[in-house]
């Protein structure tokens, strides 16, 4: 759509307004401006909901390797399967527990825009070998139901890794399977996509 054409109100659709409004932090947001509570500056708009803390992940050891080459419902993209897979360490790696937050995008945003706005500590730590065995758990558990905190509604689940780059799993309905990627470089993500921080709220 050409912007530049728009000269009333009128002209926005009703998505683009609901769009604006998410940019201004919702509802409550909107509603405190109407009422004079509060105003809205450039500072206020931007590409992420309010951070979400999620219930701790409890594992025991897991085959890491195994499970990223053998599941039937994963689908490892040639990026994952070619810059991932490759750097583990530890076939086996165990962790007692784990928690941290999400970030909802409600405005489309690469990646630079989105890491401007996370709190310090968002980044993964370096031992890929242990984030792997994180995300298989709750891989794992998102599909027994015991921690459904990964979107499966199609929208991307991102996850950015020290001294690796983006690793991202989205849920793909018609394959009722798991897509696993990963990227180096910049790229953009749609509105409703999630991004998962260690960051304990």
């Amino acid at each position: 759509m050409n912007f530049d054409k728009i000269e009333k109100f009128e002209q926005l659709s009703f998505a683009q307004w609901i769009a604006l409004g998410n940019l201004c932090g919702g509802l409550e947001n909107v509603k405190s401006v109407l009422q004079g509570h509060m105003s809205i500056s450039l500072e206020t708009i931007n590409c992420l909901d309010v951070g979400k803390p999620f219930k701790s992940v409890n594992w025991c050891m897991k085959n890491i390797r195994k499970f990223f080459q053998t599941r039937a419902d994963l689908i490892i993209c040639e990026n994952f399967q070619d810059h991932i897979i490759p750097e583990i360490v530890r076939d086996t790696v165990g962790m007692s527990n784990f928690s941290g937050s999400y970030y909802d995008l409600v405005g489309v945003s690469n990646d630079s825009e989105i890491t401007d706005l996370l709190p310090e500590g968002y980044l993964f730590e370096d031992d890929l070998d242990d984030f792997l065995g994180y995300l298989a758990t709750i891989l794992e558990s998102q599909q027994d139901g015991t921690n459904r905190v990964l979107l499966d509604n199609g929208k991307s689940n991102i996850f950015y890794v020290q001294s690796m780059g983006i690793i991202y799993v989205r849920w793909f309905n018609d394959c009722q399977a798991w897509i696993c990627d990963f990227y180096k470089n910049d790229n953009q993500w749609e509105v409703g996509s999630r991004v998962f921080t260690p960051i304990v709220l």
